[in-house]
């Protein structure tokens, strides 16, 4: 069964390429042709302006993503992490002075950062619970 928008889409192929048959296939019409209204030459002829249509709404978006993108990149995740590398190598720097050679200090230290980094983790799950 044929659908009427199939017939439509045929027709109007019909009748645009004998209208071009018409106008370009034989001498009955000058060459070139000029149309009354040069504004729609213009529209007609720059492919109804589709390369500006695309240059001005999605290079001009997803250009501005990638900036976006970029700054949230080199700023926040960046900033984080050389932030952890300065912690480090601060603490770092901090806990040389502190070398007595006893072992029990060591281990309170190693057990007292762990616990840090275990509270730090677990704030978030913390924070949940009624």
């Amino acid at each position: 069964m044929v659908q009427l928008p199939s017939l439509l889409l045929v027709a109007s192929t019909l009748i645009g390429a004998s209208i071009g048959l018409w106008l370009y296939g034989g001498e009955r019409v000058a060459k070139p042709i000029r149309l009354p209204i040069p504004a729609v030459q213009d529209f007609l002829a720059y492919d109804l302006y589709t390369a500006q249509l695309y240059k001005v709404t999605v290079i001009a978006v997803v250009g501005l993503a990638a900036k976006v993108v970029d700054w949230c990149d080199r700023i926040l995740v960046d900033g984080a992490v050389n932030l952890v590398g300065l912690f480090t190598l601060a603490s770092g720097q901090s806990l040389k002075y502190n070398t007595s050679g006893q072992v029990q200090f060591y281990a309170l230290s190693i057990i007292l950062g762990t616990i840090l980094f275990g509270l730090i983790i677990a704030l978030p799950l913390l924070t949940a619970l009624p």
